[in-house]
């Protein structure tokens, strides 16, 4: 019988059975011991788009309209059910083609038809979105202005039509820096019927001729809604003009000379609206095919 001597003892208590080498290679590695890391899930299409949206938002703040438009039409990539994100688009780039040099005609003239398509796109959307079919507008009648004869014919019935149905359902949103969408429709309404030439042969070969009556119906409103806006007293200035011009109606010429002269007068800085008084002032005979930015637009 084997006797347990002292040291045997020592060395047996001293060596637990399981430090047998053969017997490590069963053991999981100590790094399988610790908790799994866990991976954060990519964002949601909701929260990358409200990521791109206020970062369009922060460019519309700093005057970079076309950057604004390219974010948001990535953001319309993630919404693509959503028709306040695609007229938005539309407002940004025709606001951005001012940085499009006069020069460049068919970059500003490709501009203005994105602008439209996105508009579209609003109304396909929404068949009741009132600020889609502003800017459908608003876009189809700069193409008016500028692809010039005979490419403008076209565009000016197709903007006439639009017109009748932004009309019938105008928009309601508003904004602190825009003011009311409202307002630049009936706005933009009383430049196209101020600005259609007026001859017989108008309504034959565009479907529609200039009405400066209704040109002053349409400032009048807008200056109802916005009647701090100056750009809109001056345009029913500029539309008072032209009807007195074409009309006769010395009552209709006073006011807007009036109305003109307090714009020129009450404005401090050389705004726009007021260089526009200014010039509408010194050349009355130019009312009826003045533009918003202060050149002539050629029917002839």
């Amino acid at each position: 019988m084997l006797r347990c001597t002292h040291l045997l003892c020592l060395l047996l208590l001293a060596t637990p059975a399981f430090a047998d080498p053969a017997s490590l290679g069963e053991l999981p590695a100590v790094a399988a011991l610790q908790p799994p890391r866990t991976v954060a899930p990519p964002p949601s299409d909701a929260a990358r788009a409200r990521i791109l949206w206020d970062e369009s938002q922060r460019l519309e703040n700093m005057d970079d309209f076309l950057g604004a438009a390219e974010l948001r039409a990535r953001v319309a990539e993630l919404r693509p059910q959503d028709a306040h994100v695609r007229w938005r688009i539309a407002r940004d780039l025709l606001h951005g083609v001012s940085s499009i040099p006069a020069s460049d005609r068919e970059g500003r003239l490709q501009t203005f038809e994105t602008a439209r398509d996105w508009a579209r796109e609003g109304t396909e959307r929404d068949a009741h979105c009132g600020e889609c079919c502003l800017y459908e507008f608003a876009s189809t009648a700069q193409l008016a202005t500028a692809a010039g004869l005979p490419r403008s014919v076209g565009h000016v019935r197709e903007a006439g039509e639009t017109l009748d149905r932004c009309l019938a359902m105008p928009p309601t949103w508003s904004e602190p820096r825009w003011g009311h969408e409202r307002g630049h429709l009936y706005y933009g309404a009383a430049a196209f019927y101020r600005m259609l030439p007026d001859g017989a042969w108008a309504r034959w070969v565009l479907g529609l001729r200039g009405d400066p009556e209704r040109a002053v119906e349409m400032a009048r409103r807008a200056t109802l809604v916005s009647p701090e806006e100056s750009a809109f007293r001056a345009e029913l200035g500029a539309a008072l003009l032209c009807h007195a011009s074409r009309s006769g109606d010395p009552a209709a010429g006073a006011e807007g000379r009036r109305l003109l002269t307090a714009v020129d007068s009450d404005v401090a800085a050389e705004t726009p609206a007021r260089v526009r008084a200014a010039g509408l002032l010194a050349a009355p005979d130019e009312s009826c095919d003045d533009s918003e930015h202060h050149e002539r637009v050629s029917w002839n």
